[in-house]
């Protein structure tokens, strides 16, 4: 049982600094990454509030949803990189394990808005002179918005936990740098677990004889 015990210490603290290293640079590549949109976001936002809406208003409509998409997605990052700070590994493991579970549904729910912002780079540069009836727009544009439209809302409907089995799915998002990140970190702390279920087990077959 001692030996068990000392398996267990060594255990945990092995399995919990892989998981913090891996979290640690995860928190980092988001931090860089909600640098990145913050500097976008002030790009398109002066573009949208420099370009009256009177003069193109596909414009404005398009940069304005592209301008809310990625919002909503630096609050997500910002909110994870508080999540991630807030986990105390040395503490109960199911904590912990219900903050990476949070942090899995989360980052799955930012990447599915992402997708959302697809169509609007296809429709900024749009103009009412062009926009109607001639082949240049019905032949080329508009299928291409279409296209990118019906991809987006096809990507946000599956970008779900249940999907991630799929291989166009773990190519899209499974290998992904901060989702394999968090992965590999549950896997860290659920090694943790089951070792104590083992133990627990094992006291209980002891105690029975």
């Amino acid at each position: 049982m001692q030996s068990w015990v000392l398996q267990l210490q060594s255990l945990e603290m092995i399995q919990s600094f892989k998981a913090k290293g891996k979290l640690g640079g995860l928190s980092r590549y988001k931090t860089i990454v909600s640098v990145i949109g913050l500097v976008w976001i002030w790009f398109v936002g002066t573009l949208v509030l420099n370009i009256p809406f009177h003069i193109n208003p596909y414009f404005s409509i398009s940069g304005g949803c592209v301008l809310l998409v990625n919002i909503v997605c630096i609050g997500g990052y910002l909110y994870h990189i508080i999540l991630i700070a807030s986990i105390r590994y040395q503490e109960n493991i199911t904590d912990t394990q219900k903050k990476l579970a949070r942090l899995q549904t989360s980052t799955l729910g930012i990447i599915r808005i992402g997708w959302l912002q697809m169509p609007f780079y296809t429709t900024f540069f749009w103009h009412r002179s062009w926009v109607g009836l001639n082949p240049g727009f019905l032949f080329t544009a508009l299928p291409v918005t279409l296209l990118f439209s019906w991809l987006a809302v096809y990507l946000y409907r599956n970008t779900t936990v249940n999907n991630l089995h799929k291989k166009w799915m773990q190519q899209l998002v499974g290998k992904s740098l901060e989702y394999a990140a968090m992965i590999k970190a549950r896997a860290f702390m659920d090694e943790i677990d089951a070792f104590r279920e083992n133990l627990q087990e094992g006291v209980s077959r002891r105690s029975g004889r």
